[in-house]
């Protein structure tokens, strides 16, 4: 019994030995070569399919044929939709800024803004939006008037609004007779109700 129990503590002996010996000196960088250079650094997920391989194949292909730009053809759908609504918070419309009287909607003059002389037949640039800022459409312009605010008379011109454009409207036949300040006040169908834009104009000889 104890001749098998000294037996027993030389096999010990001997793994403690290259235990040790392997864990300092060369022999541990040895041991651990095939860990630091093996196929995670160098194998396939460096170099094989998914850096050159069939993976990829679909999206490289895409990008030769179409790099980006509103006239590719393989993402034409998302091109088309980027070149008419290229993302982001609409965009604010120029000119003179006048909410309606239920405000609900916002309209932005154009031509007048330095004002206008009297005499002289003007048509005006319109854009109507609503509240959160997309355009407006199709609105029903049912009647229109440009008076002088303190004299209480028009032109003998009656102004007409057109629309050229989603959301754009011209308004034609803006004339003034003399110089003051003059109101022009466009009524249409809005949401459900009357609904109307005034804005004053001033006029000059």
């Amino acid at each position: 019994m104890m001749k098998k129990t000294m037996s027993t503590l030389g096999v010990c002996g001997v793994l403690l030995a290259a235990c040790t010996s392997g864990s300092s000196g060369g022999g541990g960088d040895t041991a651990l070569t095939p860990i630091d250079t093996g196929a995670l650094d160098t194998g396939a997920l460096d170099s094989g399919a998914l850096d050159t391989g069939t993976m990829a194949g679909t999206a490289e292909t895409s990008l030769a044929a179409d790099p980006g730009g509103a006239t590719g053809t393989v993402d034409t759908a998302v091109d088309t939709a980027l070149a008419t609504d290229p993302g982001g918070p609409p965009k604010t419309p120029e000119g003179i800024k006048v909410m309606s009287t239920s405000g609900s909607y916002v309209a932005y003059f154009t031509g007048a803004e330095a004002g206008i002389t009297a005499g002289k037949i003007l048509t005006l640039g319109l854009t109507v939006t609503v509240a959160d800022g997309a355009l407006a459409p199709g609105l029903d312009f049912t009647k229109a008037t440009f008076i002088h605010t303190q004299m209480g008379h028009g032109s003998g011109k009656i102004p007409e609004t057109v629309e050229t454009a989603a959301g754009s409207y011209t308004v034609k036949n803006v004339a003034a007779s003399m110089a003051g300040t003059w109101r022009l006040t466009l009524t249409f169908a809005g949401t459900g109700a009357s609904d109307t834009f005034a804005y004053d104009v001033e006029v000059t000889k």
